[in-house]
C-alpha cells in the first residue's frame, strides 16, 4: 500500500523515479503525512505523529501557494507550459489547471496499467 501510494503521488511507474520525486531525503523539511482509514483520524493520532517527526502540523504543506512551488510542480510531473496554457478553461485560475492536470498523470498510471 505504501509503494502504491508513493507511484501515485508521484505519477510515476518507477518506484526509484517516485522516490527521487517525492521521497524523504536528509534535507527534506516538509512532508505530508497519508492516514487511510474509514474513520475520522483522531486528534491522538496527529499529535503522537508530531511529537515522533518533532514537527508540527501545517496544511499549507499541500497547497500551491507560489509560483516557485508552481514551477517546481510542473517539472516534477513534466507539464508543459504550452500544456498548462492548452488546458486552461475561460477564467480559471493556474492553481486549478495545475491540479487538474496532476489529478490526469496520476489517473494516467492506473489506465497504464
Amino acid at each position: 500500500m505504501a509503494v502504491e501510494l508513493l507511484l501515485y503521488a508521484s505519477g510515476q511507474r518507477q518506484i526509484s523515479k517516485a522516490i527521487q520525486l517525492v521521497g524523504v531525503e536528509q534535507k527534506t523539511r516538509q512532508v505530508v503525512l497519508a492516514a487511510l482509514t474509514k474513520d475520522q483520524v483522531h486528534q491522538d493520532l496527529l499529535q503522537s505523529a508530531e511529537q515522533a517527526l518533532n514537527a508540527r502540523q501545517d496544511d499549507s504543506v499541500i497547497e500551491i501557494l507560489s509560483k516557485r512551488k508552481t514551477s517546481e510542480l510542473m517539472k516534477a510531473y513534466e507539464i508543459s507550459k504550452n500544456e498548462f496554457a492548452a488546458a486552461r478553461l475561460p477564467n480559471e485560475d493556474g492553481t486549478s489547471v495545475l491540479k487538474r492536470l496532476i489529478v490526469e498523470r496520476v489517473a494516467l498510471l492506473a489506465v497504464e496499467k
